[in-house]
């Protein structure tokens, strides 16, 4: 059915809401604003040197080795003995230092049946 000829077409009203936008506007400004502080005051906390930044122990001059294969070995080998061997942590307490294939074999066995039960 068509409209009849003496109907006007109408507009849509201006859906813009100047008050809203002013207030997200001023928000915005007030978050920059806010982030241009904050980064003043920790470049400032910075600069007095109150903030250590993370280093190195000063240890003279650093350099690297030039045969790095035997200290590696040896670097290994205490690693491996300390895994792999047994030793007292606190005798009078009777805690010890086990091999870790050990430690996971006593504990499959103490909870392996707990274990299979669930």
């Amino acid at each position: 059915m068509a409209d009849p000829p003496n109907r006007r077409m109408s507009q849509e009203p201006n859906a813009v809401d100047v008050r809203r936008v002013t207030i997200a506007a001023a928000c915005l400004v007030a978050v920059v604003a806010l982030c241009i502080v904050a980064s003043v005051l920790l470049s400032r906390q910075f600069s007095r040197g109150n903030v250590q930044p993370h280093s190195l122990p000063d240890t003279g001059t650093v350099a690297l080795e030039p045969a790095p294969g035997p200290e590696l070995a040896r670097f290994r080998a205490e690693k491996s003995a300390m895994l792999e061997g047994y030793r007292w942590i606190d005798r009078a307490h009777g805690v010890a230092h086990i091999p870790i294939d050990e430690a996971m074999r006593i504990v499959a066995q103490r909870h392996g049946a707990a274990g299979a039960a669930r």
